[in-house]
């Protein structure tokens, strides 16, 4: 049985590799890889200058030192609904090997004067969870800020005004990002903002973890998410666990999952939120779970080493409009908790919205290469998905398998 059950994963991987590419929605062919290629360090034209081998390697970043880093931005305690004291809650962060971490209590910042609101291994952000029956939002900070300046705001649901008033407390020494929380928790406390009066925000939550056996999350990608970048809003992709207390009904509830990756300058929270405005940012299961990077060549050339000036959060230059541009995506950790004798992975590039190129494997760590000739107002971003031998029979890959790994877009203008 176990040796026809491995033919057919044999069958299926021939047929779904020879179809990747094909898709509605654009054009596209496909190169899969299932090696590794050399890169080159030197000098990027992209928003932000990085080593594309320390991009490429998912490198760690250090206190002083450039990288990436990991970690959870929704999280709860004693001081509005959560079940445990602030210095458990860091506590259970800095065990699951965090790099970041924010607690981000409703309507409330007594946290932050909290004897136990320390860490000497995890920078920790200055975070407080708007909360009206409009909807949740996260404000994030660098810095302690006046929470009192959004009062007036609560009551009302006035997204907008509170939007505005968080960038205005912004300044130069001091970072301020506003949040969409969960849009499509339907079951509580789903956004009901219209886009024009919160198309200003600078983050939205795509992954929240209460939502995964529901499959909300999906919803905020293919509705809410979309509905934003197709009228050319460029939003930062983030996850967060939103934890309050253990789940017996759902025992991968809990800090760190999902945890949200950002390549940045430092570990300081300054350059972790300049990370996270910039979109450098992928979204994983959990803090050891799988990794897909999204990178772009400009200067692409067959048989030469590729330099990608573009990552994940970078906006195309004009000058790739209508050109072919070669496309990287790099998987690490696909099989993490799973047998790849039972499952599969598939890597899904979305193009506005729709599929136009896949790669479907069980290797641990692969790379799946890709053409295509970008328009204006275009973007790309990447799902990973897990995936069971049922599941890839059925074959519809957006729609089934449990999501492991989620990219933010590469913009054009």
């Amino acid at each position: 049985m176990q040796k026809a059950l491995r033919i057919l994963k044999l069958c299926l991987i021939v047929l779904a590799l020879a179809s990747a590419g094909c898709g509605s929605g654009g054009g596209g062919s496909s190169n899969p890889a299932t090696t590794g290629t050399g890169v080159q360090e030197g000098d990027k034209t992209g928003e932000t200058a990085y080593p594309a081998s320390a991009v490429e390697d998912i490198a760690p970043g250090t206190t002083e030192a450039p990288g990436w880093f990991k970690g959870d931005l929704h999280a709860h305690s004693l001081y509005s609904d959560g079940e445990f004291n602030v210095a458990t809650v860091i506590a259970r962060a800095e065990t699951q090997g965090l790099d970041f971490f924010a607690l981000t209590d409703h309507n409330t910042n007594a946290h932050w004067s909290d004897p136990g609101f320390r860490s000497e291994h995890m920078t920790l952000l200055y975070g407080v969870e708007w909360t009206t029956l409009a909807g949740h939002g996260n404000i994030f900070s660098d810095q302690p800020f006046n929470w009192d300046a959004l009062d007036a705001t609560i009551l009302g649901g006035d997204a907008q005004a509170a939007i505005e008033i968080t960038h205005s407390l912004a300044s130069g020494d001091q970072a301020m990002l506003f949040q969409i929380d969960h849009p499509t928790d339907y079951t509580c406390c789903p956004w009901l903002v219209p886009y024009e009066k919160s198309k200003k925000a600078d983050c939205m939550e795509v992954w929240n973890s209460s939502l995964y056996i529901q499959g909300m999350n999906r919803l905020t990608t293919g509705l809410v998410l979309d509905q934003y970048l197709q009228a050319g809003t460029h939003l930062s992709m983030l996850g967060g666990s939103d934890y309050h207390r253990p789940h017996d009904l759902m025992p991968a509830y809990d800090v760190g999952v999902p945890t949200t990756w950002v390549y940045a300058a430092s570990q300081s929270a300054r350059d972790i939120l300049q990370g996270v405005m910039h979109g450098h940012a992928f979204i994983s299961h959990s803090p050891d779970g799988p990794k897909v990077l999204l990178l772009a060549d400009l200067d692409y050339a067959e048989g030469q080493a590729q330099d990608f000036e573009i990552m994940m959060g970078d906006t195309l230059p004009p000058e790739a409009l209508g050109t072919d541009v070669y496309f990287r995506v790099r998987v690490r950790d696909a099989n993490h908790m799973l047998d790849p004798q039972d499952f599969f992975t598939v890597a899904v590039v979305i193009k506005n919205g729709h599929a136009i190129a896949k790669a479907l494997n069980t290797l641990n760590d692969y790379n799946f290469d890709f053409f295509d000739a970008p328009q204006r107002g275009d973007y790309y971003r990447v799902e990973l998905k897990q995936l069971s031998i049922s599941d890839v029979i059925l074959g519809d890959y957006l729609k089934l398998g449990w999501i492991a790994a989620i990219t933010n877009p590469i913009y054009t203008e």
